[in-house]
């Protein structure tokens, strides 16, 4: 708890410290992220419980004032006192921070974490809009590119592409509008084929099985971390829906779709 408030009272001095790099190129929170992976292998399961606990509270606060510093163009005003920023989600914050603002292994932290009952109910919460983690990261354009960084937020909750936000989005429909690569988009179909028949924009719907068609699958039975035993291609499952279903077409898709195996 020293150290947490150590940080807290130096970033207040200056949000640019946040981004500020050594010489070695390394952020704070690279160094945070960096020194868990060191030390993971190195001591005993109760001891990198531990060290787990500290590295998430740690992160925390750090990523709380990025998220403040970018919402108030890098003014930081709170109480020395006030260390509440430990009851954010960390699973959500980072997925809503710019690309760049985290390194990857963060999100490798993240995953790592989720193998502790403790880290079950942050890495499986919803938001105030019903967000999942990974609605947030597909509805973050700028890491649309990251296939990586999308492997690790699935992960770390794969039931999270069954799920609806308030306004009745799955995550593949996010990842439609938003644009991510051919890959995502497999990979959700491939684990929730049902969210195609429940998509509104038949055109991107459209233009979304064409990129699928010349892909390949994103994900094998044998990808870090595991998220599938075994692959079916996912344009095969749209075509065998929209066969089932060929009304989906004409109307342009539907809010209470059911597909029957």
């Amino acid at each position: 708890f020293d150290t947490l408030r150590a940080v807290h009272y130096f970033v207040k001095q200056g949000s640019s410290l946040l981004i500020e790099k050594d010489e070695r190129g390394r952020t704070p929170v690279d160094i945070v992220c960096n020194q868990y992976f060191t030390a993971k292998g190195t001591r005993d399961e109760d001891e990198m419980y531990q060290n787990k606990i500290a590295t998430y509270r740690l992160l925390q606060v750090l990523t709380w004032y990025l998220k403040q510093a970018e919402e108030s163009a890098g003014i930081i005003d709170v109480n020395d006192e006030d260390l509440h920023i430990l009851g954010h989600n960390l699973f959500h914050a980072v997925c809503r921070l710019p690309v760049g603002s985290c390194p990857k292994r963060m999100f490798s932290f993240l995953y790592d974490c989720t193998s502790e009952p403790d880290f079950h109910s942050s890495a499986y919460a919803v938001d105030e809009n019903g967000n999942t983690a990974l609605h947030l990261l597909l509805d973050n354009p700028s890491y649309k590119g990251e296939v990586e960084v999308f492997r690790f937020v699935l992960a770390s909750n794969k039931d999270a592409v069954f799920i609806r936000n308030k306004t009745g989005q799955l995550p593949l429909h996010i990842a439609m509008d938003v644009g991510w690569r051919a890959e995502v988009l497999s990979t959700l179909i491939m684990l929730n084929a049902q969210a195609v028949l429940l998509y509104k924009r038949l055109e991107t719907f459209v233009h979304a099985v064409g990129a699928i068609a010349s892909c390949d699958v994103a994900l094998k039975p044998d990808s870090e971390p595991k998220i599938v035993d075994v692959v079916v291609h996912p344009l095969d499952t749209v075509f065998t829906l929209i066969r089932a279903r060929p009304d989906i077409i004409k109307s342009g898709g539907s809010e209470d779709a059911v597909f029957d195996e």
